[in-house]
């Protein structure tokens, strides 16, 4: 299974396709397909400019004029540099998801990890670099309002997240023994993702994603029921 973004399919920092916004819609949801997509061209253009200059350089004027609309519309929408920052990474996260759903689909936890990491070391993530992922986190500890945004989310996610790692157990992939706090494996899985990008960002040469998928696979082995 190649992981090779499908042709068609979203780059990661590029902004929405005009020719997603289809013209048989209806008026109203043709102004709000296009509302839509100005929206993720907006939060495409702050992870451009983070990429290229890095998360403390952001400034709505900066990403008005790469995005091609107006300050005073961003701010509309965004309220704050610091939701505006939240907001990007955020989709940064929800194309990484259908990404995975393109190459393997919607399947459990371990799984869906493994799959991650298989992207990863394939080169399927390399518009997002460890760089960029290193300096968001960096950013965020420093800055309270947007590591309140940031946990927030991570909150809600958790349910979903904790949900997939229970179809692990029912599908026989996850050690039985971790079935009585799931909770711990969903913050033991988050903590290592965070290592292992944080690794990665210190350890930048080809050989090294290979590794990266190596160490990957066998932290989640640990994970894994023993009969499989």
């Amino acid at each position: 299974m190649t992981s090779k973004r499908k042709r068609g399919s979203e780059s990661l920092l590029e902004g929405k396709a005009s020719s997603t916004h289809e013209q048989s819609l209806m008026p109203n949801e043709g102004a709000a397909s296009q509302d839509e997509g100005r929206k993720e061209d907006i939060l495409a253009a702050t992870l451009r400019l983070a990429a290229q200059e890095g998360f403390d350089k952001i400034s709505v004027r900066k990403v008005a004029a790469l995005a091609g609309v107006s300050p005073s519309l961003i701010t509309y929408h965004y309220k704050t540099k610091t939701k505006l920052i939240a907001e990007a990474w955020w989709l940064l996260h929800a194309r990484e998801s259908r990404l995975r759903d393109e190459t393997v689909g919607k399947v459990s936890g371990l799984k869906r990890v493994e799959e991650g990491f298989r992207l990863f070391s394939e080169g399927a993530y390399a518009e997002v670099t460890p760089q960029l992922r290193l300096d968001f986190w960096s950013k965020t500890a420093r800055t309270p309002a947007l590591l309140e945004l940031y946990i927030k989310h991570e909150e809600l996610l958790r349910d979903a997240h904790i949900a997939r790692i229970k179809a692990s157990v029912e599908e026989g992939d996850l050690d039985p023994r971790l079935a009585e706090d799931l909770g711990l494996v969903e913050d033991l899985l988050q903590a290592f993702q965070l290592g292992l990008h944080v690794w990665s960002g210190l350890h930048t040469r080809a050989k090294d994603r290979k590794r990266t998928l190596q160490v990957g696979r066998f932290f989640l082995s640990l994970l894994r029921s023993p009969t499989r």
